[in-house]
């Protein structure tokens, strides 16, 4: 199940991110507890507040415009309820230069 996580949230990324550009996966541990987090971040057009906080919902798709390809829409929602199986969380953040999509473990 964790690859299937985390093989949809590179692929997610890769599907749209800027031609050329460079995706970061990011691994911290936290020390208060035994979890950490996982974060992909990928070069993008920015997205509004609203998309991030519905990018999790079956069959919500990106923005073909932004250079991304045609998908199910189901990737992202694969991957919440994948950590709400495994008492996880996930959410996605955008600035002007970059998408975030975060798991919390």
């Amino acid at each position: 199940m964790f690859y299937r996580l985390l093989n949809n949230l590179v692929q997610n990324a890769a599907k749209y991110a800027l031609e050329n550009s460079t995706i970061t996966v990011v691994l911290e541990q936290e020390y208060h507890h035994l979890g950490g987090r996982i974060s992909i971040k990928n070069a993008s057009e920015p997205l509004s507040l609203e998309f991030c906080r519905k990018a999790f919902e079956p069959f919500v798709k990106g923005d073909t415009a932004r250079g991304g390809q045609n998908g199910s829409g189901i990737g992202l929602s694969i991957v919440k309820e994948i950590c709400d199986a495994h008492l996880m969380s996930c959410y996605m953040e955008s600035d002007e230069e970059s998408v975030t999509v975060t798991v919390v473990i």
